[in-house]
């Protein structure tokens, strides 16, 4: 991981926000929700219960903080995001292979916005988040490590 290696590339704008929420717990929020009845025809929005989200400096004080380093943000610029993402698709279609990283997929890291407003989902099924994302990054990067990865 980038992280490991010191360095933390920020595609999105310098004032963008992000909510995250844990792999297990999306998969417990989901499992709650398909028990019940809460929900049905709803569109649900769920995170770790951070209200704003989080700002690159926050997210890399958790990144920092799991890798046991100090980081170096590295601000993309807009356009070299586009130009790699045009790049790569390009790649892959000479080479007949399929790839997340499309122009599609700059757009989407350049957004500004992605933090979840949930409509009360705890009040919907009784479901609280419980891991933030400090923990998440130190769970993942314990992971890493176990799987020899780092």
């Amino acid at each position: 991981s980038s992280a490991a290696r010191g360095f933390l590339p920020q595609p999105g704008p310098s004032d963008q926000r992000i909510s995250f929420i844990d792999v297990n717990e999306l998969c417990d929020f989901i499992k709650v929700i398909s028990e019940t009845n809460h929900g049905d025809g709803q569109t649900l929005e769920i995170d770790d219960g951070a209200a704003e989200g989080y700002g690159w400096a926050e997210i890399g004080a958790a990144m920092a903080a799991a890798a046991g380093k100090q980081l170096r943000a590295i601000p993309l610029p807009a356009f070299a995001v586009h130009a790699a993402a045009a790049v790569n698709a390009a790649s892959h279609r000479i080479l007949g292979a399929s790839t997340v990283f499309s122009p599609g997929k700059a757009r989407e890291l350049r957004h500004p916005d992605w933090v979840a407003r949930p409509p009360g989902n705890d009040s919907l099924s009784g479901w609280k988040p419980s891991c933030l994302l400090p923990e998440g990054f130190a769970k993942t990067m314990r992971w890493y490590r176990e799987a020899g990865w780092l």
